[in-house]
């Protein structure tokens, strides 16, 4: 059967226009920034209800009932010739909650409800210590790769501070293989990278380019670094610049973290040892790990040595000296800069 063509008879394609309520809660939200999903779904040609009660007063109209059979089709044709029973039943059944009382209930009692939803839920952010907590990490996997190779915690974090140059062959032979079996981040992979105080601000300004590169690591690697004073410490961003100064000081009290995706990640990225890293100063390592000190577990490193453009929904969070995480922004591809929170 052809479902797409059956759909089309039953109006699954009928377009939608905005009401009164609808554009007005449209403005207040392009006010504060929160239209991305509306403006895509809007140059598809897919614009739908944002205001639940004028869009359930239309549906009542257009089809003469308040049952949610048409509306099911409308959540049908994002699956098309692929539908199965189960895709059929979460359709039917997410109609239903959209047309139930209980949700207009809490969606359709004006802007100020929902703007103040927004707020919360974007000072939150999505990628929280906590969440990055849940995810599989280093420390994770750690200690059946040091079983493996007969290490125990002690030796693996002696040898992770040493350079390359002052490891001996057999050193070396197991921190390559403990590397090695750490998995590559892919395009869903969290990553994250640590700047400096001013350098956060800078990107909240939008004074620098929408743009990361250099030194960067899995976000679930580095779980167990909780402060900026951990970090500091566990990312060895106690490094000098060619100017003989340095870029990092505990005295500031916090750093910047932020937290990305990318579909640019798995070509890009690389394990920074050899060839020209071989050149950079200790506490680089050239073994793939940081040299944790001061009672801190570095972690493995990556680069990227091509910068990549961040995308919607990158978050960028200040990490103080007690632990306390902040959300500070949220980035925008449509205005091309993090977004204040």
């Amino acid at each position: 059967m052809n479902f797409m063509a059956a759909f089309q008879l039953l109006g699954a394609y009928d377009r939608y226009y905005y009401s009164i309520k609808d554009l007005e809660k449209r403005s207040f939200l392009a006010d504060n920034n929160w239209l991305g999903e509306i403006s895509r779904r809007e140059k598809a040609g897919q614009a739908s209800a944002i205001d639940i009660q004028g869009g359930h007063s239309q549906y009542v109209a257009y089809y003469g009932t308040t049952s949610a059979f048409f509306l099911g089709f409308q959540y049908f044709k994002m699956y098309g010739d692929l539908l199965d029973l189960a895709i059929t039943n979460k359709a039917i059944n997410e109609s239903q909650r959209i047309l139930s009382k209980n949700f207009k209930k809490v969606w359709g009692k004006g802007i100020g409800n929902v703007g103040k939803t927004l707020t919360e839920a974007s000072s939150i952010g999505k990628y929280t210590k906590e969440a990055i907590a849940k995810e599989k990490g280093f420390t994770d996997i750690l200690p059946n790769l040091l079983k493996k190779e007969g290490l125990t915690m002690d030796d693996f974090h002696y040898m992770m501070q040493k350079h390359a140059n002052a490891l001996t062959p057999n050193e070396i032979k197991k921190l390559t293989r403990i590397r090695k079996a750490i998995p590559k981040p892919d395009k869903n992979t969290l990553m994250q990278k640590v700047v400096t105080k001013e350098t956060m601000n800078r990107y909240i300004e939008g004074k620098y380019a929408g743009e990361v590169g250099g030194s960067v690591a899995i976000a679930s690697d580095t779980k167990h670094l909780k402060t900026f004073e951990d970090y500091y410490y566990g990312l060895r961003l106690d490094y000098k610049l060619s100017n003989g100064k340095y870029e990092f000081y505990l005295e500031e009290g916090s750093c910047g973290v932020i937290r990305f995706k990318s579909t640019e990640v798995p070509d890009k990225i690389i394990i920074p040892k050899g060839g020209t890293f071989d050149e950079w100063n200790y506490p680089f390592t050239s073994t793939g790990f940081t040299s944790g000190n001061n009672g801190r577990l570095g972690v493995p490193e990556w680069n990227l040595p091509e910068r990549i453009k961040f995308t919607d929904g990158d978050e960028i969070w200040e990490v103080f000296n007690d632990g306390t995480q902040r959300l500070r922004g949220v980035y925008n591809e449509d205005l091309g800069k993090f977004i204040s929170k």
